[in-house]
């Protein structure tokens, strides 16, 4: 998009039809946009009693699960790792980078995944329910999950007696082949 004041259309409002984004009021030499400068949207935080919603909540709820765990995990006599990484919506790039440079006798990926409540005309069966615990990938376009995996998170779920849904998505590769 590009910058524009209060005054282009009448409001600073953005339609359909125009693909310029409001910046705010600017001001000669306070505040200069240019063609190719790089924006974001500024969203805030916002606690929504049972719910939380804010911008890259998969981030920082994957990086609060991840201290967390580090927190709570006992002595251990393994090497193990936790790495934060970037690009997980490109193919996991960060943890491929990471599990090939350690090389672990397994590498499991921590990312968040959007409720699936509404079919596609795609995948006819949603899998993840908004509430109703993690999602446990089993498949997706692009990998298939190490089986011996897969039940081993199942069963400690099972035992802790947290729900857990098995995602399996066939439109799309929402995780990479180190998952």
């Amino acid at each position: 998009g590009v910058a524009m004041d209060a005054g282009h259309g009448g409001r600073g409002e953005r339609s359909a039809v125009d693909p310029a984004v409001p910046v705010g009021p600017l001001e000669v030499g306070v505040f200069t946009v240019g063609v190719g400068d790089v924006a974001c949207f500024q969203r805030p935080f916002t606690d929504l009693g049972r719910r939380l919603m804010s911008k890259a909540m998969d981030n920082r709820i994957g990086c609060a699960v991840l201290v967390q765990a580090l927190r709570d995990l006992p002595p251990s006599p393994h090497d193990v790792y936790f790495v934060f990484t970037v690009q997980e919506e490109v193919g996991l790039r960060g943890a491929q980078v990471a599990a090939w440079a350690e090389d672990p006798a397994a590498a499991v990926v921590l990312e968040c995944t959007g409720a699936n409540e509404v079919p596609s005309k795609k995948d006819v069966s949603p899998s993840t329910r908004l509430g109703a615990g993690p999602a446990l990938t089993v498949m997706d376009r692009s990998f298939i999950a190490d089986r011996r995996l897969v039940r081993h998170f199942a069963s400690t779920a099972e035992r802790s007696a947290l729900p857990v849904a098995r995602l399996v998505r066939t439109s799309a590769a929402v995780r990479g082949p180190t998952a």
